[in-house]
């Protein structure tokens, strides 16, 4: 693809690191980065199956109901 802009030619085109394109930049809380991360990533490289029962990161909500 060619760069339109004349200023970026000079640059070296990046592969993603990701398989599963496009994504997407999210906030999340700090304590939960590195299990969400692990588990993206797990997802990505097709090392766990999308199917089945969900996982729960963080507090499952059905438990918070009084």
């Amino acid at each position: 693809m060619a760069l339109k802009n004349s200023k970026l030619r000079h640059l070296i085109q990046q592969k993603p690191k990701w398989n599963n394109l496009p994504t997407k930049a999210v906030r999340v809380p700090e304590c939960l980065v590195e299990e969400i991360t692990t588990y993206a990533h797990r997802l990505d490289q097709n090392t766990i199956s999308r199917t089945g029962s969900p996982r729960w990161l963080g507090i499952k909500p059905s438990i918070s109901k009084l």
